[in-house]
């Protein structure tokens, strides 16, 4: 029990340290590796969501067979890396998970198709690349 508690009381200033004292930020949508979906979409909408939002980068509105749904593409620095930009009219196949998030229907994408250009941006269960230390996230 004594290194227990020993450990528990050097953790908590490192964790103080590094953010443990700070508001913490909303939690984001979970990508669901049953949930995959891809579909043929096209934009009606392109918006850069700012740091600190759960979906922090590039957000497409896009119309799929009539309906509207949002999906996330990738932090901002990560998108430019492929040298792509979105906009208005632009049709996309898009592979990812839909899931539900803040009450509508949203598409974690993992892998999109615009004219030529794929991008690949998470792995098959969906952990992203972007994460990965030797990627450059303009951070």
């Amino acid at each position: 029990m004594r290194s227990l508690t020993f450990s528990v009381l050097l953790a908590l200033p490192i964790a103080v340290a590094f953010g443990g004292g700070k508001e913490p930020i909303a939690a984001g949508p979970q990508y669901d590796p049953d949930k995959v979906v891809t579909v043929t979409a096209i934009v009606t909408d392109v918006r850069e969501v700012p740091k600190g939002d759960p979906l922090e980068g590039i957000n497409l509105t896009v119309k799929v067979n009539g309906e509207t749904i949002r999906a996330y593409v990738a932090p901002v620095a990560f998108v430019k890396l492929f040298s792509v930009t979105f906009k208005k009219n632009d049709v996309l196949e898009i592979t990812g998970s839909k899931v539900r998030f803040e009450g509508s229907d949203l598409i974690l994408t993992r892998e999109l198709t615009r004219f030529q250009t794929d991008m690949i941006l998470r792995d098959q269960s969906g952990r992203p690349f972007w994460l990965k230390s030797d990627i450059p996230t303009g951070d």
